[in-house]
């Protein structure tokens, strides 16, 4: 007669190979659909802030399609993969069981400590280093640039009046004017071997490498020149 007991583990050990062999048979079964989303979603914002200098990242998904079954791992893309930033949509596909599509939502924020004005800044005013700070700033809603840096500001020109506590963008300044309309100024006119200096007088205001239009005040003659420093003005004849 048998041993119960040798019947029991017996049993116990076919049980534990049939449950290998046929888990082993199976389909690996995909992550669920927040999952896999969720790790798209910080993969590609990640390596966006890294081509902006930032680590700071947050992502607050919003929406998702319903339970849709898919045994295969889902394919995504961004609707905008240059700058996923603000409402960020993810479009998804499934292969099987059977062809889906469907879209999710998710709010994405990427930070970077960005130049921010301290005081009001009337135009025309010259950027100090006491006009600046630099605050931590979602890039979601600046689509027309900014500084990281003080430095790239200081000795610019307001365009406009600026209200404290705005981010700066390259379109609210400028450089500074380097010639004014009626500064006497020195024509440096040059040609190939020759090079030859008379006073003139702006009929612009200019900044650095920039054309204006200055009189000769010997001849009387209007004549094109590029701003080269302060007071001078180089043409070609």
């Amino acid at each position: 007669m048998r041993n119960p007991r040798f019947r029991s583990e017996t049993g116990r050990l076919l049980c534990t190979l049939l449950i290998t062999v046929l888990g082993s048979a199976l389909p690996a079964q995909a992550a669920p659909l927040e999952q896999q989303v969720t790790r798209y979603l910080k993969k590609e914002v990640n390596r966006y802030a890294r081509t902006v200098g930032s680590q700071d990242v947050t992502i607050q998904l919003k929406s998702l399609p319903g339970d849709n079954d898919c045994d295969h791992p889902l394919q995504m893309s961004l609707n905008n993969p240059e700058q996923p930033v603000g409402r960020v949509g993810v479009s998804i596909t499934c292969q099987r069981p059977q062809f889906w599509k469907a879209r999710a939502y998710a709010d994405v924020d990427v930070y970077l400590k960005l130049v921010t004005t301290t005081r009001l800044l009337n135009r025309d005013t010259p950027i100090t280093a006491r006009d600046l700070t630099r605050t931590r700033t979602s890039l979601r809603h600046l689509r027309q640039g900014y500084f990281t840096q003080a430095k790239a500001v200081i000795g610019q020109h307001s365009r406009r009046k600026i209200q404290p506590g705005t981010v700066l963008t390259p379109r609210m300044i400028e450089p500074a004017e380097l010639i004014a309309r009626d500064d006497v100024v020195t024509i440096v006119a040059k040609q190939p071997g020759f090079k030859a200096s008379m006073k003139g007088i702006a009929l612009e205001n200019g900044h650095q490498g920039e054309k204006i239009w200055v009189r000769n005040l010997s001849s009387g003659k209007k004549v094109m020149a590029r701003i080269e420093s302060p007071h001078t003005v180089v043409t070609q004849f």
